[in-house]
């Protein structure tokens, strides 16, 4: 049997995740992991056959993150960031074992809650959002814009990636209604 090699995990992750119709931005988000993952694997155990890692192996990379700094921020990584490699290297062995390329799944087993930090981002409060949106300076066109987006953001529960993507064709403003394109799972919304 031919060993299971670095690059053939990664076609096939990448295959995995182009079929489960991921966004462009979730699939780099979730490669991204999983290079994370590749590259703690090449430094503590060379070129591994990957039906060779099992609990201990994960479990130290789960270690690595804990205990892992951001170069972005110099801080600990933070549970969503932990929570994303996570789901990254969840999704690495689904797909071998959905391809039959080995015969357990070693996640099965290991507990990847992080620990840590708030379950919940902080949220603003009405008269935060007020205060922040009346300090946008909207006497400028830049301005204004910047105020149109973040009220926006705030009066609808858009995503960052769908505001930016929205054309002006997809404001209906007589029935007061915005068409999303290319929303969550490739749906349209209104």
């Amino acid at each position: 049997m031919n060993k299971l090699t670095m690059e053939t995990v990664k076609a096939v992750y990448e295959a995995y995740l182009a079929s489960c119709g991921y966004s462009r931005a979730t699939m780099a988000s979730r490669l991204y992991g999983a290079k994370v993952f590749f590259a703690f694997i090449r430094n503590q155990y060379g070129e591994i056959d990957f039906r060779d890692l099992g609990r201990r192996e994960i479990e130290a990379y789960m270690e690595y993150l804990r205990n892992r700094v951001s170069a972005k921020t110099g801080a600990m990584y933070a549970r969503g960031t932990r929570r994303m490699f996570s789901t990254a290297l969840t999704q690495v062995f689904r797909s071998l074992y959905q391809a039959g390329l080995i015969l357990a799944n070693p996640m099965r087993d290991v507990e990847l809650r992080p620990a840590g930090g708030k379950s919940r981002r902080p949220m603003f409060t009405e008269e935060e959002m007020n205060a922040f949106l009346d300090n946008i300076d909207a006497s400028t066109g830049v301005g204004l814009k910047e105020r149109a987006c973040f009220e926006l953001l705030y009066s609808s529960g858009l995503r960052v990636g769908e505001l930016c993507r929205l054309a002006i064709g997809d404001v209906d403003f007589d029935a007061g209604r915005i068409l999303i394109r290319e929303a969550k799972w490739g749906k349209e919304r209104l």
